[in-house]
């Protein structure tokens, strides 16, 4: 690459597994680009230094700020800094995992309901006994 070329990139969803993840945002050296992406999903950069391009994408299918109930009338809602779970049966154990699959709470509830403080902005597997939700915060 020489110095002041235009470097052309198509970032595209993948269509299978990750069908239902979009582009939420594009950072170049820490500055959000996502406005220069085209329609047909290209971005045209000029680059005359080591850079560091970011592109985050979300999950349109994961839940966040909202609340979540199951036929089990099972509530959960996304905090500023966790979760709140209402309509549990008590004893019922509950975990939750990250995406990397590391357990990153388990406890059997003593009452109906349960505050869980976790890491904001990640996406968590919630399993209550026997059901899984997929919970965003």
């Amino acid at each position: 690459m020489e110095k002041n070329e235009t470097v052309v990139f198509h970032i595209a969803e993948e269509n299978t597994y990750f069908a239902n993840w979009q582009i939420e945002s594009i950072f170049l050296n820490g500055k959000d680009i996502t406005s220069q992406l085209t329609e047909n999903k290209l971005l045209y950069l000029n680059i005359n230094r080591d850079s560091k391009l970011e592109i985050i994408m979300k999950d349109q299918l994961a839940t966040s700020n909202e609340i979540i109930e199951d036929k089990f009338n099972i509530q959960i809602s996304a905090l500023s800094d966790g979760l709140l779970i209402n309509n549990i049966t008590p004893g019922e154990q509950i975990k939750v995992y990250n995406l990397f699959g590391i357990q990153v709470y388990s406890q059997k509830t003593e009452t109906s309901d349960c505050k869980i403080r976790l890491s904001t902005n990640q996406i968590y597997l919630v399993q209550i006994g026997t059901k899984v939700f997929k919970v965003k915060i």
